[in-house]
């Protein structure tokens, strides 16, 4: 539960960064932009690496059920790899129909998590009585 909130807590930072980040950055602060955008994406990238480990760690541990591996590791992908390629091109206004989207996404697929565990308890319950 910690690792989800974790990477919950680092995705909202990185789509805050990459919004506040704009195009104009690389006109106006020229090297500085550069630098500052560069070091956002490899922070986003790295995300990448680190989500599937902790997936990988909670699968290992029987924290997640397996059948439910794919769908998060989607979800995770999903928000992560459109915010590094398209975040920095989009202005605000196409960034924060995106951001929302995205979050759109995020809860509906946390609400389908949240069904399939209570019917998974419900099945439970009724094989055990």
């Amino acid at each position: 539960m910690i690792h989800r909130k974790l990477v919950s807590l680092l995705v909202a930072a990185t789509v805050v960064m990459l919004i506040s980040l704009d195009m104009s950055v690389f006109s106006e602060e020229g090297v500085f932009g550069l630098i500052l955008i560069g070091g956002v994406v490899l922070f986003s990238i790295s995300l990448l690496y680190v989500l599937p480990g902790l997936l990988l760690i909670e699968w290992m541990t029987n924290k997640i059920n397996v059948m439910r591996m794919p769908a998060a590791f989607l979800m995770h992908v999903i928000l992560v790899i459109p915010v590094v390629l398209l975040m920095p091109a989009l202005d605000w206004f196409l960034g924060s129909i995106f951001v929302a989207i995205v979050f759109i996404l995020d809860l509906a697929l946390r609400q389908w998590e949240q069904r399939s565990e209570r019917q998974s308890a419900k099945s439970t319950a009724s094989f055990t009585s």
